[in-house]
């Protein structure tokens, strides 16, 4: 496997080591509805329509409603801007509030305010966030690759840290974070943009800098391993509990 493809991640105050094949997971099933576009087929998807025939008195009318729904799909100034300051309210120090969550109803949305509260026991903040946008593949959904420095407490060295964020819009048109639903064409997509090379560089340059990390710094190292030891015993038991 391509080395570009590893990464070193804290998710939550769980951290592993992780080989990604597929996606990196949040961790929470999510109860939207999975996109229904294949990456991999949006070319012939394109070659399709461009052999179709379309009569003369309509191609007109096809051709501009194609260049408005390109246009309403860029990833603009503003749209940055949005998404910049949901992350960091996703990783502020404080209270996870409602509004920052996506699900389709309020049970999911306390139940993912939960686990994500759960999973950040022993981090005191996340610090020099940084965040990579790219399309999701429904319309108006966005994939944030986003990296910080995780201070934990008790520990003075800072821990460079990366994870994938699911962006979606709530039934206001509100942006927010949503887990990343358990759908193959979503997986695959994810993957080819962790190919492409600004993020594979920015994969590399997470894992230098944790690796760096743990061996600058003996407390977080060890602390490191246990948290390790620790996700392998609630993988097996999420196993367990699925028999």
């Amino acid at each position: 496997m391509n080395k570009r493809n590893k990464i070193l991640m804290i998710s939550g105050a769980v951290l592993a080591v992780i080989l990604i094949t597929v996606v990196v997971y949040n961790g929470i099933k999510a109860g939207r509805s999975s996109p229904d576009a294949d990456s991999k087929d949006i070319d012939n998807h394109m070659l399709e329509a461009e052999n179709a025939e379309v009569p003369e008195d309509t191609s007109g009318a096809f051709l501009a409603d194609e260049a408005v729904a390109e246009e309403a799909w860029e990833i603009t100034d503003e749209i940055i801007s949005e998404i910049e300051t949901l992350v960091k309210k996703y990783y502020s120090a404080e209270e996870l509030k409602d509004e920052v969550l996506v699900g389709e109803t309020k049970k999911e949305q306390k139940k993912a305010k939960q686990e994500i509260t759960a999973k950040r026991d022993g981090i005191e903040s996340y610090e020099d966030i940084e965040v990579l946008i790219r399309k999701g593949l429904e319309k108006d959904t966005y994939i944030a690759f986003t990296t910080y420095k995780t201070r934990f407490i008790n520990i003075d060295t800072l821990a460079p840290g990366m994870s994938i964020l699911y962006i979606v819009p709530n039934e206001d048109g509100k942006l927010g974070v949503q887990n990343i639903p358990e759908d193959k064409k979503l997986e695959e997509h994810i993957n080819t943009l962790l190919s492409e090379e600004e993020i594979a560089t920015l994969v590399e340059k997470v894992n230098a800098g944790f690796s760096k990390a743990i061996k600058k710094d003996e407390n977080l190292k060890t602390f490191v391993e246990k948290l390790s030891e620790e996700a392998k015993k609630e993988k097996k038991k999420d196993k367990k509990d699925k028999k």
